[in-house]
């Protein structure tokens, strides 16, 4: 992909101290002013950094689950470059179709649904308050669903499930925590790429 440049990792030259990679030379995320000045389409940087990170995840199940200012630079062209894959996640097939369906289940107000997809990701407790779990689920499917799109925030909707899920001592698989990490992180850079960016 043209628009994405992603550093070679040299493992003849690197050692378990030291890793070398590609010398990647662009604008930090984390300089506005700089971007600003280079006169990058940052609607459209912000818009095409969604769309990779969404295609690493959901297509490839494979993704750079650090994506904070300082580990995004802009090349020429509107290129994005991703610095240090010190942490990357993973998930696999059916965890990918588990949140497709969550999805879902949100935009069609599938409280049921929701609910069992949350006990399939999830590793309940013996006595979990199911009628409590599902009363969680409503109001947070309540409130969300009726959001007009250009007032829905992912990480705060990511956020409020994380805590439902902490309140019922629902046990979240490390790479759903992960990948909820990633995109609340996600949604705050795109937001100093371009303010007020629609994720």
């Amino acid at each position: 992909d043209p628009t994405i440049c992603i550093p070679r990792a040299y493992t003849e030259l690197s050692t378990p101290r030291v890793l070398t990679m590609d010398m990647i030379d662009g604008i930090p995320v984390a300089e506005p002013a700089l971007l600003e000045a280079a006169g990058l389409d940052r609607a459209e940087v912000a818009r095409r950094g969604a769309e990779i990170y969404m295609q690493m995840i959901f297509t490839h199940g494979y993704f750079h689950a650090d994506p904070h200012p300082g580990n995004i630079v802009l090349l020429p062209g509107n290129v994005i470059g991703l610095l240090d894959f010190g942490m990357v996640g993973r998930i696999d097939d059916r965890l990918r179709e588990n949140i497709e369906d969550m999805l879902l289940a949100i935009v069609q107000h599938d409280v049921p649904l929701l609910v069992r997809i949350v006990k399939q990701i999830g590793q309940t407790p013996p006595q979990l308050d199911e009628s409590g779990l599902a009363n969680d689920v409503a109001d947070f499917v309540g409130h969300y669903s009726t959001q007009a799109l250009d007032q829905f925030e992912v990480g705060s909707a990511l956020t409020d499930m994380t805590e439902i899920m902490r309140r019922h001592r629902i046990m979240l698989p490390p790479q759903v925590a992960t990948l909820i990490k990633t995109l609340i992180t996600l949604e705050g850079t795109l937001g100093v790429i371009c303010p007020g960016f629609d994720f």
